[in-house]
């Protein structure tokens, strides 16, 4: 309890001004951050998106039910639950 430490209020011994100001910039993403969480959501729906194309186009057309396309479609299935799961794990619901 020597050189001043009695008077903290936080574990940084810093005003609250400046601990609210610490949690505000660490919570909140910088302009880097935004284009990279952006970049991720466009290549994320556009992934979902080109995997459901896929599943459908082959259940669709007769012509496409090969082995090949089947294995494929079951690598597009693979995709969605391993999003699934890992959205109900990073979510909880």
């Amino acid at each position: 309890m020597d050189n001043g430490t009695a008077n903290c209020n936080n574990e940084y011994c810093v005003s609250d001004e400046d601990y609210l100001a610490m949690i505000h910039d660490y919570i909140i993403p910088t302009p880097l951050e935004w284009m990279l969480i952006s970049l991720h959501v466009v290549v994320f729906v556009v992934g979902l998106v080109g995997n459901a194309l896929v599943c459908v186009s082959v259940y669709r057309n007769h012509t496409m039910r090969t082995v090949t396309n089947y294995f494929i479609v079951n690598l597009a299935l693979a995709r969605f639950l391993a999003f699934w799961s890992a959205f109900h794990r990073q979510f909880g619901t």
